[in-house]
């Protein structure tokens, strides 16, 4: 009876080491699928399914660095920056510190706008022995980079080169708008080479150069070029009081042009601010992003419609380049009561290395008025761009459009003591050379 009451045990001892097996290697097998799945969501950028498969996945076992690490990923991705955080953390918190556990996290407090975690991060990272973060090496440089570019100034030495064909000293000088010399966001400081005479000129926001040119020559134009930090930040943004438009600032609420006119007051685009109408003015704007996000594509292959003109363009396709974007954009912060204006100017490389560049690098932004702060450029492409606008740019500013109200980018002439001008705005010069000569500290 002993024997055989020992001998059960023994079965069903076995029995169970048997079944727990084979659950363990079930849920091994389903840790695989869903991994797999993971990495065929990534190939095609689908960063909600891939988030959806690693938290399957995490539903069979403890996961490993890379699915934690990826989870996080796949959130920042998707604009998920405070998920992103607390899995990024419980990666190293699970996983240990290691050079790619490290770069995530220092990626997602960027993505957070906490610079101070970032920096912190970083330089733990650098701590680690050089054969643990070898493989990272790239993201954690990525990381350092973006971070320098947030919260550091950065100064460029340009040269452009400028073609106005104005025909020399016998004719009428024309005018030049040039980068705004000294904003919150930029300084601009210039030399003229080759003309028979450059006469600086401000009106308005706006900067300009009066040029006579040597006939049939070129002039150039030597600058060093300064962007200044302005990343805004969660805690910033959330700290923006409420309150309705300044009174002197209205005028900003209105229609305005940008190549043709953009009326904020359409039922079309009243229809959505109701979607994206906030508490302030920060949370309109972010709202309007967000719904950017969802709803706008970029798209610089797009053709106007001359029956819909271009806000009904895009309000129909819903894609379009980036006047119909930033047009749009500021129509629709227009009308749910956030004063903009289209901002125009050159996208500048944002690497180390010298480059040349055309005029297609040209591109309209926005700026916003947001209470207690001022004006601020934003990216309508970008949702994170209102709290992190130079973690991820260079933009070099001719400035805004109706700014004041009655300014328009693209006039082609300028009334200046009574006198009319040809305008030429520099976005279109021939080539632009450029060198970083600080990134950062």
């Amino acid at each position: 009876m002993i024997l055989a009451n020992h001998l059960r045990g023994i079965i069903l001892f076995v029995g169970l080491v048997v079944f727990m097996s084979q659950v363990c290697e079930g849920a091994a097998d389903g840790y695989r699928h869903f991994m797999n799945q993971c990495e065929q969501a990534k190939h095609v950028r689908n960063y909600a399914a891939m988030e959806t498969a690693i938290q399957n996945a995490l539903k069979q076992g403890p996961g490993d660095e890379y699915a934690w690490r990826s989870l996080a990923w796949a959130q920042g991705r998707q604009g998920k920056w405070g998920a992103s955080l607390l899995n990024a953390k419980e990666n190293v918190r699970r996983n240990g510190s290691s050079g790619w556990s490290l770069a995530q996290l220092a990626d997602s407090a960027l993505g957070n706008a906490d610079f101070v975690l970032a920096r912190q991060v970083l330089d733990q990272a650098m701590a680690l022995p050089a054969r643990s973060r070898q493989d990272s090496a790239e993201a954690l440089r990525s990381a350092r980079e973006r971070l320098s570019m947030a919260m550091e100034t950065r100064t460029y030495q340009l040269q452009f080169t400028v073609d106005l064909g104005q025909g020399g000293p016998t004719k009428k000088p024309v005018w030049l708008l040039i980068p705004q010399l000294n904003t919150p966001q930029q300084s601009f400081a210039y030399t003229v080479r080759n003309a028979i005479s450059a006469t600086p000129r401000h009106v308005g926001v706006r900067d300009y150069i009066e040029v006579v040119q040597r006939p049939g020559q070129p002039f150039y134009i030597d600058a060093t070029f300064v962007v200044k930090p302005g990343c805004l930040g969660n805690a910033r943004l959330a700290a923006v009081p409420p309150g309705d438009c300044p009174e002197a600032l209205k005028v900003h609420l209105t229609k305005f042009l940008n190549y043709s006119w953009w009326d904020p007051n359409l039922p079309e685009v009243q229809a959505i601010v109701p979607a994206v109408k906030g508490k302030t003015s920060a949370e309109t704007v972010q709202n309007i992003l967000n719904w950017f996000k969802q709803n706008i594509r970029y798209d610089l292959s797009i053709k106007d419609d001359p029956a819909l003109g271009q806000l009904g363009t895009i309000l129909k396709l819903r894609h379009g380049g980036c006047h119909h974007v930033s047009g749009l954009f500021v129509a629709l912060a227009r009308a749910a009561g956030v004063p903009s204006c289209v901002a125009h100017g050159t996208v500048l490389p944002t690497g180390a290395k010298p480059f040349v560049i055309t005029p297609a690098t040209g591109h309209g932004w926005a700026e916003v008025y947001l209470n207690s702060i001022g004006w601020v450029p934003v990216e309508p492409t970008d949702f994170n761009s209102l709290r992190m606008f130079t973690a991820n740019r260079t933009y070099l500013s001719v400035g805004p459009s109706n700014q004041p109200p009655e300014s328009h980018h693209f006039a082609s002439t300028i009334t200046y003591e009574n006198q009319e001008y040809r305008l030429v705005s520099i976005q279109g010069s021939q080539e632009i050379k450029g060198q970083p000569t600080t990134a950062g500290r």
